[in-house]
């Protein structure tokens, strides 16, 4: 169950900004991950399908031109999010570049943009030759002057924390400044259109870079710091690589488990609002959990269909899709069926069919959603769903 990287790791075993908040609430996160990675401890594990349509995303948006985007085969669906992406970028870029007295963005203005550049630094604790290296790479770093503006994609829906308080960017604007030369001001802003069309941009001065540079530091030497504690949280230990084999993790996940509270001591019904309380916020954390172990004894018994004592692998579902509807319609009519028999089998999906109405009618965006409102007027049914779960306060 060892996971072997295809490619070099950019990172080079270093700590990196992306990495910041979660090396922040968990000192001992960083060593941890690079011991799992000698060892048979990192289960395989694909990118989900959203996570692929992030990679794609991002990776038209690291093309400077936007003819670009052709070479990327984006969905509709991606590229609508990526003109989002850069609707909503350019609207950060007028409002941090462009002031009353200077006219728009133009090629004699002397913009420079600098996509996917990974910055370096080098920490070591004082009095010592000791170096650790720490990296960051923006998105997009756009610079004129002193100025600077970073931008970070988010094109996926989630909990990310805004500009003034995320410690990615944070990072980024520290090694963005030691890297680019005479910068005296960095704004730095998250673009996440799934969330909002209007994000803040946070402001760095020379006198908050030195401040934040060196809680940086600190935190990069406490990672590199072979005593520093492991203390598991749900942010941290979402995607760390050593969970699977850290005893902190397994004592949190246990204390978290709602089978160790009261609450198993009372019926359902008995709940009060507490005790609900209580159920719920564990839940995550315990679902997390199951479906992480469901995954580790998957991937055991692949490679052994043996090794757990009394279970096995079922052989999966089969599952069939008609993939030429027009050939299937000539056959049912040949054996005497006709088109409204044949309608009655067909589930329009709206995702596929606003594709096609897209290249029927040449448009995206506003105007496309307009034309499949009036398209489907009056013949669509709507049912909505069970709420789900959601943290209030």
């Amino acid at each position: 169950m060892t996971n072997t990287p295809a490619i070099p790791d950019p990172r080079r075993g270093a700590t990196s900004a992306s990495n910041a908040q979660a090396d922040l609430n968990c000192a001992g996160r960083h060593l941890a991950q690079q011991a799992a990675k000698f060892s048979a401890v990192i289960k395989d594990e694909p990118l989900s399908e959203d996570a692929e349509t992030g990679r794609r995303i991002h990776a038209a948006l690291a093309s400077a031109e936007r003819a670009g985007v052709a070479g990327h085969h984006l969905s509709l669906e991606e590229r609508e999010q990526y003109d989002r992406c850069r609707e909503v970028e350019q609207k950060l870029f007028e409002q941090f570049f462009v002031q009353p007295d200077q006219p728009g963005p133009d090629a004699e203005q002397r913009f420079r943009a600098l996509r996917e550049q990974r910055f370096w630094a080098r920490v070591g604790p004082k009095g010592s030759t000791l170096l650790f290296e720490h990296s960051g790479q923006p998105d997009v770093v756009f610079r004129k002057g002193v100025r600077a503006l970073i931008v970070e994609y988010k094109t996926l829906l989630g909990d990310v924390p805004g500009s003034p308080r995320n410690q990615q960017l944070r990072d980024q604007a520290v090694l963005t400044w030691r890297n680019v030369p005479l910068l005296a001001e960095i704004g730095v802003a998250v673009v996440q259109p799934l969330v909002t069309m209007t994000p803040e941009i946070c402001v760095y001065q020379t006198a908050d870079l030195l401040r934040a540079e060196e809680e940086m530091f600190a935190r990069v030497i406490a990672s590199n710091d072979p005593k520093s504690p492991r203390v598991p949280g749900e942010l941290q230990c979402k995607f760390c690589l050593a969970k699977s084999s850290c005893a902190e993790y397994q004592k949190w996940v246990g204390a978290q488990l709602p089978l160790a509270r009261s609450i198993v001591d009372k019926p359902l019904a008995e709940w009060d609002g507490q005790d609900m309380a209580t159920f719920c916020n564990g839940l995550s954390v315990c679902q997390k959990f199951l479906d992480d172990g469901k995954h580790w004894v998957k991937e055991a018994l692949k490679v052994n269909g043996s090794a757990v004592p009394g279970w096995g692998l079922d052989d999966g579902r089969t599952r069939e899709t008609v993939n030429n509807a027009q050939l299937c319609f000539d056959r049912f009519v040949q054996v005497g069926g006709d088109i409204a028999k044949f309608m009655a089998c067909i589930a329009v999906g709206k995702t596929k069919l606003r594709e096609q109405l897209a290249t029927v009618t040449g448009t995206k965006g506003r105007p496309l959603d307009k034309a499949m409102d009036e398209l489907l007027a009056g013949i669509v049914d709507t049912k909505v769903s069970e709420p789900s779960l959601k943290r209030v306060a």
